[in-house]
């Protein structure tokens, strides 16, 4: 079955495998996916679930997975499911819109500072903020042999741990004075 929409009318066959006029051997079995009618049902509850078992129980089911939402979270194991939305035990039709929290495990106590020399400033920014850090002052200074927006200097020596969410100042090339 497939799940209900508005485009197809309960029981229309949606598709056929193999297509329609194809030749085949007697005996052979021939898949259909049906269009389903709207349902209730009892929303399960995936909390402590993984992801991927989650998403086919949720496709099974005929919902949809409308937002995926990652947190830390130290009780639930990472790739987990640590909220749903409906809440398990409400009642929704077969078409409902699921979101989703997902742990990425305990939060780390720590952030280590990233080498961000020699890159671009936008992928600098990028492994900053991934690292858990915050991008502080930018200063240009003129390098006429390096491309423009080249980190130069950063104020933090890279791989040091800090235990709070620093802020990064950084020197930036540019080719124009």
């Amino acid at each position: 079955y497939a799940p209900f929409s508005n485009k197809n009318p309960p029981g229309i066959i949606i598709k056929m495998f193999p297509r329609a006029f194809t030749k085949v051997k007697e005996g052979r079995t021939i898949k259909l996916t049906v269009a389903r009618k709207k349902e209730d049902l009892l929303m399960p509850d995936f909390t402590d679930s993984s992801l991927r078992n989650t998403k086919i129980s949720i496709n099974r089911l005929g919902l949809s997975i409308d937002t995926i939402m990652y947190e830390y979270d130290n009780n639930i194991k990472s790739d987990n499911i640590t909220f749903q939305l409906p809440r398990s035990g409400k009642i929704v039709k077969s078409f409902s819109k699921v979101t989703l929290g997902v742990s990425r495990g305990v939060a780390p106590d720590y952030n280590i500072v990233p080498d961000i020399l020699n890159l671009s400033l936008q992928k600098a920014k990028g492994k900053i903020i991934k690292s858990g850090l915050r991008i502080g002052d930018i200063i240009y200074e003129y390098q006429p042999k390096l491309l423009n927006n080249t980190v130069i200097e950063q104020n933090m020596t890279a791989g040091m741990r800090v235990s709070f969410p620093a802020t990064m100042h950084l020197i930036v090339s540019k080719d124009k004075e």
